[in-house]
């Protein structure tokens, strides 16, 4: 793959040739059925969502604002996800003032153990108040009683219409009873737990014949020997969980969640071979497919939400270029269009304090907000998507590690074409090095316009110099939208049924066909 793409690049540049690609007018039988509106998703790390909430007093209207910016583009009601391991191993405290405690030695940990969790946690929750939430419930440390203390308080301060799903605990496949030993024996064992804590809790909150459990929550189990997530044939899958023990319980599950991270970070970690690949998104999302596939089957027919999706394990702050750069949010536009195109519902991306493959990142103890590169990956997702509700897409297989294309179908034709140059830019090479696309849409198109997701400054760049169609957004009130200078906006010419078309390395761009 290195080769060809190497020998396209060379042949460009040379201004001798244009890569070839061709959509159908009409959506195609293999497209997806269509995409969910509120596919683009939001999670918070629990103790980090105190700060991106705020409280009764002091709302954080900032990260208000910036999740509504995403909603306004697909006219969706946006879903966000609370939770993680914190949360999971925290206990639920009913007479404790305070939002969230931590103890001393995990203060400055972006995943801190032994956290204790008040009531006035869920004011955080009223700060989005159009919005739907997913929410953890303890399991890690099997304290039943405590986990339906927090179940009760939880539904009462979110409420019913707001509460899209419970989850019960998090990423149990890690949990240190369900590992070892049978595999099968694990699964049901997990299985027959999870229907004794569902029912339970269940029958406390008073929920009646309503499903409100999101299934699961697999762990990604990127890394290992094989590097991908997904893990090894040891690991658990959904479907092997399905045929042992799970199946009986499907009906209570309105949804099943599995999380997602491209890369582990080691010193071995490489932007260009571990994110900016098209191969390796492939790739590391096989086992999201198959267990699409699988729940898609009409016997069950349960959707799958990507509930926890970052770009890097291991939330290192000293790598900067590798997790919160242009490059990391191509690397989350590809991943995003990718599993719109295999089927996934929803896709919610990690945000915490500690993360540099957030969002954005909140006033915290004096420090100032920001947003950060992976807004602008859910910026072009969203207008990728657009708001009619009926969006099917097709992965264009360009059989290239570092050039993928995505197309979005509106009432049964083509709409618009996301080309993506994986190809890593340090934002000095010339205008030459840009691929040239020859994108064959056909005679019934008439009209074409391109946007654009770029920075001056390549793959490495950070928020303050990236853009979407000349357009930045800021922490301090996200609604204003503030216009890049010498940014024109771009007409393309269709000769023949063909729009030829430049993408430079490091780029993204949304060509738009009526």
């Amino acid at each position: 793959m290195m080769n060809f793409i190497s020998v396209l690049y060379l042949v460009t540049a040379a201004g001798a040739s244009f890569i070839p690609i061709n959509v159908s007018h009409n959506v195609p039988h293999y497209a997806s059925a269509a995409v969910n509106p509120s596919f683009l998703g939001f999670a918070f790390e629990e103790t980090s969502f105190v700060y991106y909430g705020g409280n009764k007093t002091s709302p954080d209207i900032a990260s208000r604002n910036l999740v509504q910016v995403i909603a306004n583009k697909t006219q969706a009601r946006p879903l966000i996800r609370v939770g993680g391991t914190s949360l999971d191993h925290g206990t639920f405290n009913a007479s404790q003032k305070e939002a969230i405690t931590i103890p001393p030695s995990e203060v400055g940990s972006g995943i801190p153990k032994g956290i204790q969790i008040g009531p006035s946690f869920f004011e955080s929750f009223a700060n989005f108040p159009t919005a739907q939430f997913m929410l953890d419930i303890p399991w890690a440390e099997q304290n039943l009683n405590n986990s339906i203390a927090f179940s009760r308080a939880a539904y009462r301060a979110i409420g019913k219409d707001r509460l899209f799903a419970f989850e019960l605990g998090n990423e149990p496949n890690n949990y240190g009873r369900f590992k070892g030993g049978d595999k099968r024996e694990k699964m049901e064992s997990y299985a027959k737990e999870w229907a004794q804590w569902t029912d339970a809790i269940d029958d406390a909150v008073g929920v009646g014949s309503s499903s409100i459990w999101q299934g699961v929550v697999l762990s990604s189990e990127t890394g290992g020997r094989t590097h991908f997530p997904g893990g090894t044939s040891k690991d658990w899958k959904i479907p092997d969980l399905f045929e042992n023990g799970l199946e009986q319980y499907a009906d209570r599950m309105k949804s099943v969640a599995m999380h997602y991270y491209q890369t582990q970070e080691n010193p071995n970690t490489d932007i260009q071979a571990d994110l900016l690949n098209h191969t390796a998104v492939v790739k590391g999302s096989e086992f999201i497919r198959k267990a699409v596939k699988y729940l898609r089957n009409p016997k069950r027919n349960i959707p799958v939400y990507l509930a926890e999706v970052g770009n890097t394990l291991g939330n290192g702050t000293k790598y900067i270029q590798l997790e919160g750069s242009l490059g990391s949010a191509l690397w989350q536009i590809d991943f995003s269009l990718y599993a719109m195109s295999i089927g996934v519902t929803g896709v919610n991306i990690q945000c915490g304090t500690k993360f540099p493959f957030s969002l954005w990142r909140p006033n915290i103890n004096h420090t100032h907000g920001e947003v950060l590169p992976a807004f602008y990956s859910h910026i072009f997702s969203a207008e990728f998507m657009g708001s009619s509700g009926n969006t099917r897409v097709t992965n264009i297989d360009l059989d290239s590690p570092f050039l993928s294309s995505y197309a979005a179908y509106e009432n049964g034709s083509i709409a618009r074409v996301a080309i993506i140059n994986l190809r890593q830019s340090d934002g000095s090479l010339s205008e030459n090095d840009a691929v040239r696309v020859a994108l064959s849409v056909g005679d019934d198109v008439k009209t074409a316009e391109v946007k654009k997701l770029s920075s001056p400054n390549g793959a490495a760049a950070t928020a303050e110099t990236i853009s979407f169609d000349g357009t930045q957004w800021v922490y301090e009130d996200p609604r204003t939208e503030k216009k890049v200078k010498k940014y024109t906006k771009s007409s393309l010419s269709i000769n023949g049924g063909t729009v030829d078309l430049e993408v430079k390395s490091s780029e993204a761009v949304i060509v738009y066909l009526e």
